[in-house]
C-alpha cells in the first residue's frame, strides 16, 4: 500500500512521521508531503517568500529528524490544507494518510485533533491514520494490533487492514467489542441480579464477537468483550496490552447526526495514545479495483 504523511511546520507531525518511518522500514511505501496554507493575495511578495522558505524548511526538519527512511519533501500550497492533502493523495496515488494530531499522548489539551485531522477523519477519502504528536514507537514485538468492531459490516474493511499490518508489523492482534451498559439498571437491580444480567451481556456479546471474527477470518485473533462506552473499552484494552495501534471502522455520521452523535472512530483518534487507523466501510472494494487495475 502507498501511504502520504502530511508533515507540517509546527511540529504537529512529528509523531505521524516517526510512525511513517517504521511503516517505511518494514515495507510500505510512503510519501512526505508538506502544505504551505496561507491567502498570498494578502501579503507583501517578501513575506510570502519568506514564509513559503520557513514553513519548508521546518517540515524538512522534521523529516530529518522523526522519518530518516522517507523520500524527498513534496511541497504543495492550498487553502484548506486538508484539501491539498487529499489533493496530493489522489496525484500521488495514495491510498492511505498519515497524519499528526494536535494532542500529545497524555495530558487535557482543550483542542485534541485539531481542524485538518478532524476534517481529513470526516471525509474519509480513504482510510485515515491519526498520529499524537509526541508518539513513540515501542520495538516490543508482543504490544499488539487492537481491531475494535461493533459486530457489522461496518468494520469488516477495517478487519482486512488490521490483518495486514499486523502480518506487516509483525504483531498480535487483539479484537475488541465494547458493551454500553444501561446506566439505570445497576439501580434498578440488586448486586446478586445486575451481576447475573452482565454476565449474560458480557456472553451474548462473546458469542457475537465470536460469530464475527469467524466470518471475517480472525480465527487466530485473541478476543475481549470490555464493559464501557464503544470507544472506552477498546481504550481499556489499549492501556491493558500496550498496544501499537487500533484499527476501527466508521459510520461515515453525516452532519446533522455529528450534532447530536458522537462517532467512535473520532473519539478514539482524539484520545488514544497510540495511531488510530479510520477504515471506511468502502475501502476493501476500492483496494481489490486498485489491485486488479
Amino acid at each position: 500500500m502507498k501511504w502520504i504523511v502530511a508533515i507540517d511546520a509546527l511540529g504537529t507531525a512529528r509523531g505521524a512521521a516517526a510512525f511513517a518511518n517504521v511503516l517505511a522500514r518494514a515495507g510500505e511505501e510512503v510519501v512526505p508531503v508538506h502544505v504551505v496554507e496561507f491567502e498570498e493575495r494578502f501579503l507583501p511578495e517578501r513575506v510570502a517568500e519568506s514564509f513559503r522558505d520557513w514553513s519548508r524548511e521546518a517540515a524538512e526538519e522534521t523529516l530529518r529528524t522523526c522519518a530518516p527512511a522517507l523520500g524527498e519533501l513534496h511541497v504543495l500550497e492550498a487553502t484548506p490544507p486538508e484539501a491539498g492533502i487529499e489533493h496530493a493523495s489522489k496525484k500521488l496515488g495514495a491510498d492511505r494518510i498519515l497524519i499528526g494530531r494536535r494532542a500529545p499522548v497524555e495530558g487535557g489539551a482543550l483542542v485534541r485533533l485539531g481542524p485538518v485531522a478532524r476534517r481529513l477523519a470526516r471525509n474519509l477519502v480513504c482510510p485515515v491514520c491519526v498520529v499524537p504528536r509526541d508518539y513513540t514507537f515501542r520495538a516490543a514485538e508482543d504490544d499488539p494490533i487492537v481491531l475494535a468492531t461493533d459486530g457489522t459490516d461496518t468494520a469488516a474493511a477495517a478487519a482486512e487492514e488490521a490483518k495486514r499490518l499486523a502480518a506487516l508489523l509483525e504483531r498480535p492482534l487483539v479484537v475488541v467489542m465494547s458493551v454500553e451498559e444501561p446506566r439505570t439498571l445497576g439501580g434498578y437491580l440488586s448486586g446478586g441480579a445486575w451481576d447475573e444480567v452482565r454476565e449474560a451481556m458480557h456472553d451474548a456479546a462473546r458469542a457475537r464477537l465470536d460469530a464475527w471474527c469467524e466470518r471475517h477470518g480472525l480465527e487466530k485473533a485473541a478476543r475481549r468483550v470490555r464493559f464501557g462506552t464503544p470507544w472506552g473499552g477498546v481504550l481499556g484494552e489499549v492501556e491493558a496490552e500496550g498496544a501499537t495501534m487500533v484499527v476501527c471502522g466508521s459510520r461515515r455520521l453525516g452532519a446533522v447526526d455529528r450534532i447530536f452523535l458522537s462517532s467512535t472512530a473520532s473519539e478514539l483518534a482524539s484520545s488514544a495514545p497510540v495511531p488510530v487507523l479510520i477504515v471506511p466501510p468502502d475501502a476493501a472494494r476500492d483496494d481489490a479495483v486498485d489491485t486488479e487495475a
